[in-house]
């Protein structure tokens, strides 16, 4: 597969008290789909975030709906169970710098501070760091 394009299909966010005071928390939760048309892979990734006060009231909610588009091969390069899973780890890691870049700049552009995300973690770190060791 091939990465052709990444495009936001949909964004809105409501900045609910803008002379809220911080810190701030976020949190961020994501859906994914997949898709064939043609030789296409199109990956539906679903986006909801929030950030809270130091009070911890609801200062800016919103919905992020991207499209990421992968060329196939061939039709039958991969079945429904592989890109499946390539969408669950691959694909969520190839959008995440994208994203990172949005909500910053979004958060930016409605005066609050920035929003820097940390990096994405794979789930095989967790496992990783709770595996024993001899």
């Amino acid at each position: 597969m091939e990465l052709l394009d990444l495009r936001i299909r949909r964004l809105n966010a409501e900045l609910h008290r803008p002379a809220a005071e911080g810190p701030f928390s976020f949190t961020l939760d994501v859906s994914a789909s997949v898709s064939r048309a043609d030789k296409l892979a199109v990956y539906s990734l679903e986006y909801e975030f929030s950030s809270r006060g130091s009070d911890d009231q609801l200062v800016l909610d919103g919905q992020l709906a991207l499209s990421v588009l992968y060329q196939l091969q061939s039709d039958s390069d991969l079945d429904d169970d592989d890109l499946t899973a390539f969408g669950e780890v691959s694909v969520l890691f190839t959008a995440y710098p994208y994203l990172r870049e949005i909500l910053h700049t979004l958060t930016g552009r409605m005066g609050l501070p920035p929003l820097i995300l940390d990096v994405m973690r794979s789930p095989l770190d967790e496992d990783i760091a709770s595996s024993p060791t001899d």
